[in-house]
């Protein structure tokens, strides 16, 4: 039978009580048979104390009635006598199942009292008022006598059970008594034995699951689960699915463990585990590798040890410095090997929770090769801005000197040639000027005078530099009127809209309408340049910000640098902002941006707001 424990809980229980109610039925039947015969007892006592009591009256009332002075002794007696015989007519007719002749007795000893008593009564009264005292004795006395004689036997009955019912009610107490002291040792050891069977099963079962426990801390294989329905049963099945599940995620995490173990051992970038006061805790093998420690020799030591130069040695000030300007950002620091060589590295800090508390991530690189790189890049830069620019730009006026005829007049396949090698020239010098603008953006050189400015006057001034372009092209361009004042650098914003302008004459078709329109939207402005051309497709849409992309198109034979956009994209985060395009296959696109219209808008890097016009180094991306 599968039963719950509180199922056989509540049977244990039920068993005793009804053991109990059992027991408290008897000892009632007892008591009961006990209050039966001790009633019987007293009614034969109450009976034979009123019959005595009614003879001693009639004797007191013969005595009384011719005694000077004893008037009121007599009709005392008299009232003593009548309540004798009611009583004892009462007690009878209640025990008239005991002896019903009784009753008659008392009805004659009534009638023969009461005749007496009348005729001691008109006795009494007439010696009072002086008549004749003249009584029959004689008479009196046989019926006193009578009456005596019926009220001995009507007491009879009564004397013969008295002995007997005392005896049988002292019997049926005693043996009340011993039943109670043995039925409540019955009751006890009943109790107690199916309490200890009960409790018994519990202790067992709950020693297993304990047990279960104990085996689980250990390693060692568990009981076999329980059997039955009840709550120790469902407990124990719990801690073996919990036990199942718990293996099953410590497996896995011993899976993933190893698979992240591998993964940082063989990771390309250093890798350094620090705790909260900077204490490197773990490291990596390319962290070996770069820095010259094993593990053994760098665990333990402050991270100053690797990265601090030694005037900013001491691990506090380093540690406060690092975290509050390296976590989720790429800092550049002056390290040291082993050796006590220099060499620059890069480190990005990251924090995550462990089981012993908040624990950082240094990721680190040596970017040696990367300053080498650099360096050289900005020698070509260098050389590109000095030693090839200016020569470009010799080459460039000779060449417009032979298109004006300075050195003598061409023929027209030379004039030809002298303007391709001119437009050829321009678009070299336009490359060079690109490539030097995006450096200095990426080196934070790049300079924004930002003023307070119409954008109206931008606009215009930038469709009145695609005039002609778009005049050639056949294409009009609209703007539509703008009367708003922002905060910006009016010379690199023209160049954006400029080149977003020529985008879109190169992609148009002839004598179609580009639409240049702004709005306002919560403190920033956003302008976009609508054309009606191929459309940028969706998978394009970000590439084409970046440098050296490019979308050909059948209307454009016009071909770029592919480092416009990327220029404007640049100019724009300068002036905090976001630059994007909106576009519809054949059908048109809308390259916008979206710039703060107020100096507060603006960071303090870029713009102190009590000097608008002053100029702002500004870092970017």
């Amino acid at each position: 039978m599968r039963l719950r424990l509180s199922h056989k809980g509540l049977m244990l229980v039920s068993g005793v009580l009804l053991f109990e109610l059992l027991l408290v039925a008897m000892f009632a039947g007892l008591m009961g048979r006990s209050d039966k015969e001790l009633d019987r007892r007293y009614m034969a006592v109450s009976i034979i104390s009123h019959v005595e009591n009614l003879r001693r009256l009639l004797t007191e009332a013969e005595l009384n009635y011719n005694q000077p002075g004893a008037g009121e002794a007599f009709y005392s007696t008299t009232a003593s006598i009548d309540y004798e015989l009611t009583a004892l007519r009462l007690f009878l007719r209640d025990g008239q199942g005991e002896n019903a002749s009784t009753l008659d007795d008392l009805a004659w000893v009534e009638q023969t009292v009461n005749y007496e008593v009348k005729r001691l009564e008109r006795l009494h009264q007439s010696i009072r008022s002086g008549g004749d005292p003249t009584f029959d004795y004689k008479q009196f006395g046989k019926s006193m006598q009578a009456a005596s004689y019926r009220l001995d036997r009507l007491a009879k009955p009564f004397r013969r059970p008295l002995e007997f019912v005392t005896d049988a009610a002292t019997i049926s107490r005693r043996l009340i008594e011993d039943n109670i002291i043995f039925v409540v040792l019955i009751n006890a050891v009943i109790a107690v034995s199916t309490t200890l069977f009960f409790m018994q099963g519990i202790v067992n079962r709950l020693s297993i699951v304990t047990d279960n426990s104990v085996r689980f801390g250990r390693g060692e294989e568990l009981h076999p689960p329980l059997e039955g329905t009840d709550e120790i049963a469902a407990l124990d099945a719990i801690l073996h699915d919990t036990i199942k599940e718990r293996v099953f995620v410590e497996q896995l995490l011993r899976e993933s463990e190893a698979k992240t173990r591998t993964l940082i051992e063989n990771m390309p970038v250093g890798v350094i585990a620090i705790d909260q006061d900077g204490v490197i805790e773990s490291i990596n093998p390319e962290t070996e590798r770069i820095f010259g420690y094993s593990f053994d020799e760098i665990v333990g030591d402050h991270l100053t040890a690797l990265f601090s130069s030694p005037e900013q040695s001491d691990p506090k000030d380093f540690t406060s410095m690092l975290y509050q300007r390296a976590i989720g950002k790429t800092l550049k620091f002056e390290s040291r090997r082993k050796t006590g060589e220099p060499f620059p590295a890069e480190m990005t800090l990251s924090e995550y929770e462990s089981v012993d508390g908040p624990r950082f991530l240094a990721i680190t690189q040596d970017i040696t090769e990367r300053e080498k790189a650099e360096q050289f890049k900005q020698e070509l830069l260098a050389m590109v801005s000095h030693d090839l620019r200016s020569p470009l730009t010799s080459v460039q006026g000779v060449m417009t000197l032979l298109a004006k005829g300075m050195y003598g007049q061409l023929n027209e396949t030379g004039e030809k040639r002298v303007k391709v090698a001119e437009q050829s020239l321009m678009r070299l010098i336009h490359l060079v000027d690109d490539l030097l603008d995006l450096e200095r953006m990426e080196a934070g050189k790049m300079q924004f005078s930002l003023e307070l400015v119409p954008l109206s006057s931008i606009v215009d001034r930038s469709i009145e530099s695609v005039y002609d372009f778009a005049q050639q092209s056949h294409i009009r361009i609209d703007a539509v009127p703008i009367e708003l004042q922002i905060y910006a650098d009016e010379d690199r914003l023209t160049q954006v809209i400029v080149n977003l302008l020529s985008n879109a004459i190169k992609f148009s078709p002839s004598n179609s309408l580009i639409t240049v329109e702004a709005k306002e939207d919560e403190g920033y402005v956003e302008l976009c340049v609508h054309d009606r051309g191929p459309g940028v497709p969706a998978e394009h849409q970000d590439a084409i910000f970046q440098r050296f992309q490019q979308i050909e198109s059948a209307f454009s034979t016009h071909k770029g640098t592919g480092l416009g956009l990327a220029i404007c994209k640049a100019i724009i985060e300068g002036h905090e902002g976001t630059i994007g395009v909106r576009s519809v296959v054949a059908k048109g696109s809308c390259f916008w941006f979206r710039i703060p219209t107020s100096s507060q808008q603006i960071s303090r890097d870029v713009f102190t707001a009590n000097e608008p016009s002053k100029t702002a180094k500004v870092g970017m991306p």
